[in-house]
């Protein structure tokens, strides 16, 4: 469980209005009613986000990936929650990449799925392991983030550009390398 910025924004609008209650005390019951409304959401928000499980979602990944050539990643998602919900989804990348800051931010309405798909690209040969698929949901309330992890420890290995030798195999096959100013030698 993660409190969000909206949380925050409330509690120091309280702060302060408890301050200009202590000021002025007529405003201390209507001060105190509004709390406990806050609070009364609060507990609204982690129910809904804890009732059920609410999000499914997996990493498919390639059985191996071509060195130097873009490599799709796909993630699907599902929505179980009888809401929309805002999602936030952390891929932990292998760590030759040295990107901390990928994330996509995505909406998914009620009972929907969805597919996204991200590109990469290795620079270098050997094994690439993959962490945990994060994903933060929000209610339409907002106060509280709930944490989902998915697809814990993958590792896929990385060969010589194949997809590029398929290109020119196909190219020789057809017998048009001299178009591409290529020609044969024994």
């Amino acid at each position: 469980t993660y409190l969000t910025f909206r949380f925050f924004l409330i509690t120091m609008t309280f702060v302060a209005l408890f301050i200009l209650a202590y000021l002025f005390p007529g405003l201390l019951s209507i001060v105190t009613i509004l709390f406990f409304v806050a609070v009364g959401l609060v507990l609204a928000d982690l129910i809904l986000l804890f009732k059920q499980e609410g999000i499914l979602a997996s990493r498919v990944l390639p059985e191996k990936l071509s060195n130097g050539d873009d490599n799709p990643i796909e993630i699907s998602l599902e929505n179980n929650y009888n809401f929309a919900t805002n999602l936030q989804l952390i891929d932990e990348m292998p760590f030759q990449y040295q990107k901390r800051d990928f994330e996509i931010n995505t909406q998914l309405k009620k009972h929907d799925q969805k597919k996204i798909t991200y590109t990469l690209r290795p620079l270098e040969r050997g094994e690439y392991y993959f962490g945990s698929l994060n994903i933060y949901a929000t209610s339409p309330i907002g106060l509280v983030t709930r944490r989902f992890q998915f697809a814990k420890d993958a590792m896929v290995p990385n060969y010589p550009s194949f997809l590029q030798l398929r290109k020119y195999m196909l190219l020789a096959f057809s017998n048009k390398l001299f178009e591409y100013g290529l020609k044969k030698i024994r």
